[in-house]
């Protein structure tokens, strides 16, 4: 049993061409495996400037058993320049979207402004504004994009935590059990 992509967000800016892509989500699996109950964003680091030189989101993970475990996430974009931030989110506070604008900068497409709202509040990062620039929303999920010198562009997978294992099987239940999304039903005709 595991949490459910309910959808893939496609990722807004840059092609990202100069640097490799980052994707939290697969990392996050290959890490800990299919028994995630949930993944919540714990915090964003961010370097902000002209444009979004820099972000890292760290998450909290819930396993099956119970167990919780901090992963930092990978950081997208170099870090040319800017003033560091950290957004740490209580244990009440979630993030609920991400607004941003991505733009020409430096000869290269690239995230110039992102807005984090959460269940609390509203922080910015960047400030760059051109004739041109392209909104965006993002809906909160576990952060994929790509980076080189900036943070060239991002998407999120929207998951929904895993529902609760179904611990046991009649006697009038003999069909085999059935996997769906990574996740152990058992299936029965009534």
């Amino acid at each position: 049993m595991s949490v459910i992509v309910k959808s893939i967000e496609r990722n807004r800016g840059g092609p990202g061409g100069r640097g490799a892509g980052i994707d939290d989500f697969k990392d996050i699996f290959l890490n800990n495996g299919p028994g995630i109950k949930s993944i919540k964003i714990k915090s964003i680091k961010t370097q902000c400037g002209d444009v979004v030189y820099k972000l890292q989101f760290s998450y909290n993970i819930m396993i099956i058993d119970g167990e919780s475990i901090v992963y930092e996430g990978q950081s997208f974009g170099q870090g040319y320049g800017g003033v560091d931030q950290a957004l740490i989110l209580d244990n009440n506070e979630q993030l609920t979207g991400i607004n941003g604008r991505y733009g020409f900068f430096d000869n290269y497409t690239v995230i110039n402004y992102l807005e984090f709202q959460t269940s609390q509040r509203n922080v910015s990062c960047g400030k760059y504004i051109a004739a041109g620039d392209t909104p965006f929303t993002l809906p909160a999920g576990v952060i994929y994009g790509f980076n080189g010198g900036y943070v060239d562009s991002i998407g999120t997978y929207v998951i929904e935590e895993a529902m609760q294992p179904i611990t046991s099987i009649t006697d009038n239940c003999p069909k085999p059990p059935l996997v769906l999304a990574l996740s152990y039903y058992p299936t029965c005709n009534e």
